[in-house]
């Protein structure tokens, strides 16, 4: 059993890092700089430069987008299968939202699980599921004449994830610790078009793809 845990352990950590650098799961109250978006103006001044250039602002704000949480699943599962795991099955449901205001604030919302069972070389079976709930919000800008965001001031909006994990039918907790504030120096690349929008952290090999009926 040591042994499996020990495989766990390292599908855990390329699982938990993966997912908590996706866009926005896991900011912290406050850290990073004061303002963000380049030197052109400040952040939250909707006469700034910082808002005119850059990514597309009139096509990202005012509306709720929302996470295509199965896809996520699936580039996780895909991830793993490349570390040497045997994927048998995943899912990711219920709900991660952002809403980018124009003057330049960010509500997240995220309530969702993220689950998948795999089967190792030694014949054991091992279900992964990590929990994300909370409110966090903060505050966005452009780098620069670019389509890359940064962030800044975060309120973490009692913020959680849960890692659960089963062995052969013997579930317990991962111990393996969260990176706590994953968006502090980081940046996300943001493409939006109509009602679709795909977004890219830095240092995460994942897209999340994004959509909204406003």
């Amino acid at each position: 059993m040591k042994s499996h845990r020990r495989v766990a352990s390292l599908a855990l950590v390329s699982f938990i890092v993966s997912a908590v650098l996706v866009g926005c799961s896991g900011p912290t109250d406050g850290g990073g700089a004061d303002e963000v978006g380049g030197s052109t103006g400040e952040l939250g001044d909707t006469g700034s430069d910082d808002l005119a250039i850059g990514g597309d602002t009139r096509c990202i704000s005012g509306r709720t987008w929302e996470l295509d949480l199965p896809d996520l699943a699936s580039q996780i599962a895909t991830q793993l299968a490349t570390t040497g795991f045997g994927v048998i099955e995943y899912a990711g449901i219920g709900s991660n939202t952002l809403i980018f205001d124009e003057a330049g604030t960010l509500n997240a919302s995220v309530n969702s699980t993220i689950s998948i069972t795999v089967t190792t070389d030694a014949g054991a079976t091992i279900t992964l599921v990590q929990i994300h709930e909370g409110a966090p919000f903060g505050d966005w800008g452009w780098r620069g004449n670019t389509n890359v965001m940064e962030f800044a001031n975060w309120n973490s909006g009692g913020y959680t994830v849960q890692n659960l994990m089963t062995i052969n039918g013997v579930s317990g907790e991962s111990s393996i610790p969260i990176p706590s504030d994953p968006l502090s120096g980081t940046a996300m690349t943001v493409e939006c078009s109509g009602s679709k929008m795909t977004t890219i952290t830095e240092s995460s090999p994942y897209i999340q793809r994004w959509t909204t009926e406003d």
